[in-house]
């Protein structure tokens, strides 16, 4: 049970924070070697992943990408495989333990703890967003009362997408800076609804922000 609540907290987003409340947090991953595949970090045993590794090699090399890792995570403990050069101008490998941001695979796992919470009836797909973030979609036309759970996570809510409001010069200029997810939804919010909810499809990253 403990383990299953670890994974959930690390999931928590704008349409997940309903339950916050009632979800672990994830701990953190240890340090592991600089490169290279990694034994079990808790039984020591090797790990193969063949298949994994032969993938992670044609994605730096017929698929061109300067490097690539994957972490897998079973019973056994923690494998990582690392393929091609973590720096591009001084060629250095890249690193078991590099740092690095999620994109929208992440979206997969947070629909699927949602659904893990509508089984144990603690969240209605159908439910009005306001039920659970009372407040939180507002402004221009924005109303967290006529979006659902649902929609949200289908992309039919019609919640504009922040990043279609950052200017990408803003981005390059300073990839590394952080911005809060109070600060994208006034983004979002700032502008009118893509469509009325349930109308339509576009992809939206607000509906998917990480909680705070």
């Amino acid at each position: 049970m403990t383990r299953r609540r670890r994974a959930r907290g690390t999931a928590l987003t704008l349409a997940l924070t309903l339950a916050v409340g009632a979800l672990g947090g994830a701990s953190a991953a240890g340090a592991l070697p600089a490169s290279g595949t990694v034994s079990d970090t808790r039984t020591g045993r090797p790990s193969d992943h063949a298949r994994l590794r032969a993938l992670l090699e044609r994605v730096t090399t017929v698929d061109g990408a300067p490097g690539a890792l994957a972490e897998v995570r079973d019973r056994r403990g923690r494998t990582v495989i690392t393929s091609g050069v973590g720096d591009v101008r001084h060629r250095t490998p890249m690193r078991a333990d590099s740092r690095f941001r999620l994109g929208s695979m992440t979206k997969p796992f947070v629909a699927t703890v949602l659904l893990q919470l509508v089984g144990e009836r603690r969240v209605r797909l159908d439910a009005p967003v306001e039920r659970y973030l009372p407040g939180v979609v507002r402004g221009h036309g924005n109303d967290g009362r006529a979006v659902t759970v649902r929609q949200l996570l289908q992309h039919t809510s019609g919640v504009p997408d922040f990043l279609q409001y950052l200017r990408p010069r803003e981005i390059v200029a300073d990839p590394l800076t952080h911005r809060g997810t109070r600060e994208l939804l006034d983004i979002a919010f700032a502008h009118p609804p893509t469509f009325e909810p349930g109308t339509g499809w576009r992809y939206s990253n607000t509906g998917y922000l990480p909680s705070e």
